[in-house]
């Protein structure tokens, strides 16, 4: 009679002695700043997704999510303020960098004459999701047109959605997708006609926004949860109001995202503010914040929060 096999799939031993415990290496949150390079990572999954940020020269990003390479090369911003091209040459330097148990988070900036640039990178410690946004300031009054483009990862190819501007990365190992992508500064569906732009153009994403008032705030996230690859998707720019008065978006810029139930919230103020305001019926007083919205509540969790 042939013998059962046990429950965990594993021989039978005959000598007694206990089974070798392999032990899973985690992948830890750095930031070295005096070589300009951070790691940021999922430190709650196994295994985890991280994101490589080297800034010692033009940005370069190496992102790796479910054990599949998804970014991996510069990061690339075009400015133009009235139409004319602004030379972004400099060297970034890092000014908030916070790793807690929700997220990890750098801040990058750069001035390029009368403009200042600040690159904010973001990844979740747990949700399956990360946010790469730039945000230019100083040019008063004037219209910016922002074109960013990030590289894709080898073997990777991009299916546009045919009803609304979201973009899906396949790969080979990742059926059917491997990640979403939304930029979520852009009107959702394709019927709406926009400045800007969005779409995959020789292996990398490309992003174009713009806006008035000399200042902008133009936000990427990045989803790869596989409980969310088939889950309706949908986004739009929020109305942020201070003392009962709506806010121009060269002023303070909030986004949703909404997946499923998962819900996500940012918000940035472009200048210093001292009174609250007020985001989808949440007040704030931080200059930066990335939440979730609690399912049913309504409530807010904040996975980053950033002082003025």
């Amino acid at each position: 009679m042939a013998q059962r096999p046990p429950v965990s799939g594993r021989p039978p031993t005959t000598d007694n002695k206990p089974h070798k415990v392999v032990k899973v290496k985690r992948v830890k949150s750095r930031h070295e700043e005096a070589e300009r390079w951070a790691r940021l990572c999922s430190r709650l999954k196994t295994p985890a997704d991280q994101l490589d940020v080297d800034y010692s020269g033009p940005i370069r990003l190496n992102l790796e999510v479910l054990e599949c390479p998804l970014l991996d090369g510069l990061w690339e911003a075009r400015v133009a303020v009235d139409e004319q091209a602004v030379e972004i040459d400099g060297q970034w330097e890092c000014v908030c960098w916070n790793s807690n148990r929700h997220s990890d988070y750098l801040e990058l900036q750069l001035t390029a004459g009368d403009l200042v640039l600040e690159r904010q990178i973001f990844l979740s410690a747990s949700d399956d999701f990360a946010m790469l946004a730039t945000k230019v300031r100083g040019a008063t009054g004037k219209r910016v047109d922002l074109l960013q483009r990030v590289e894709l990862a080898r073997n990777l190819r991009v299916n546009a959605d045919k009803a609304t501007r979201e973009l899906r990365v396949v790969a080979k190992m990742h059926k059917p997708q491997l990640a979403r992508v939304f930029a979520v500064g852009l009107p959702q569906d394709r019927i709406d006609s926009t400045a800007g732009s969005f779409a995959s153009v020789d292996g990398g994403l490309e992003w174009h926004q713009a806006g008035s008032g000399g200042a902008l705030y133009s936000p990427l996230l990045i989803d790869w949860s596989p409980e969310r690859r088939k889950l309706p998707a949908e986004w739009r720019t929020l109305t942020v109001s201070e003392d009962g008065q709506a806010l121009r978006t060269d002023e303070a810029s909030g986004h949703r995202l909404r997946i499923g139930n998962h819900q996500v919230l940012l918000y940035s103020s472009m200048k210093a503010h001292e009174t609250a305001r007020s985001v989808l019926g949440y007040n704030t007083r931080f200059e930066t914040l990335v939440g979730l919205f609690a399912s049913g509540s309504g409530e807010v969790s904040q996975l980053l929060a950033i002082e003025q």
